[in-house]
């Protein structure tokens, strides 16, 4: 089963030949490739994007108008073939050979729609760790009756990077623009209560941090919209909560907002 790699590229087009250059290294004998998609923010990229389209294994999308983040992870989503859909940013780069692995015996073998794994924070001047993303109860298939319980009380969190999807069952979504930044947070979550998924407990991918991220920006009136949103959105694609589960979702996110 083929592993594709996708995602979108804003500004970042001097990283991107780091994050190809990990999922070589990584990928060895394993069947891949990578979808990129240019956002159209900045023309003076496109002399470094042109040539990286150029490489094996890589195809890169180049908009003539701007599409946004969210707009570029829906336009790549659409054009996705079967197999294993591994999203990516610049920022990030594959660290372990044996995740790779991983994928193919969660999906192939476990018959799972969704894995996730840890991912390492650095902070992108310094380099050092800034924290870890990405966990679960337990390691390996995770339970489907009680998901509902751990997500809202915290106990299981995908990264928003270290994710892949069947991509047949990705397919079948799309990042809603309304969640702006936090689309891939909630569909990554979403898997987890609606799909059959496996937790690998270890740190598969690290990714930069930079001190202007989305999360260091965010107030909490912003905060409180977004989780508004995410409520909401629960309930359109049938997580049925109940009050409590609710009041303990709420409760979660305000104390890990506040920390």
């Amino acid at each position: 089963m083929k592993i594709i790699f996708f995602g979108p590229v804003r500004n970042d087009w001097t990283h991107v030949q780091r994050l190809i250059g990990s999922i070589r290294k990584m990928c060895f004998c394993l069947p891949w490739e990578i979808h990129l998609a240019d956002d159209a923010s900045q023309k003076d990229q496109l002399a470094l994007a042109w040539p990286i389209s150029k490489q094996p294994g890589v195809r890169v999308i180049f908009n003539s108008e701007h599409q946004g983040i969210v707009g570029c992870l829906n336009q790549l989503v659409k054009s996705i073939p079967d197999g294993i859909a591994v999203p990516i940013s610049a920022d990030m780069e594959i660290c372990s050979r044996f995740y790779l692995w991983i994928l193919h015996y969660a999906i192939s073998v476990k018959r799972v729609d969704f894995v996730f794994c840890k991912c390492r924070h650095l902070n992108s001047e310094t380099g050092r760790i800034t924290g870890t993303t990405g966990w679960a109860v337990r390691k390996g298939v995770q339970p489907g009756s009680g998901s509902v319980d751990q997500y809202v009380q915290g106990k299981t969190r995908p990264s928003g990077y270290a994710v892949a999807y069947r991509s047949s069952v990705l397919k079948k979504y799309c990042f809603d623009p309304i969640l702006g930044p936090m689309c891939d947070t909630y569909l990554n979550n979403f898997m987890v209560l609606k799909y059959p998924s496996y937790y690998w407990g270890k740190v598969g991918v690290t990714t930069l941090e930079r001190p202007g991220s989305f999360s260091k920006k965010l107030n909490r009136a912003e905060h409180e919209q977004i989780l508004a949103r995410i409520m909401s959105k629960l309930e359109t694609d049938g997580i049925r909560l109940n009050e409590e589960q609710r009041r303990q979702l709420l409760e979660t996110e305000r104390s890990a907002f506040s920390s």
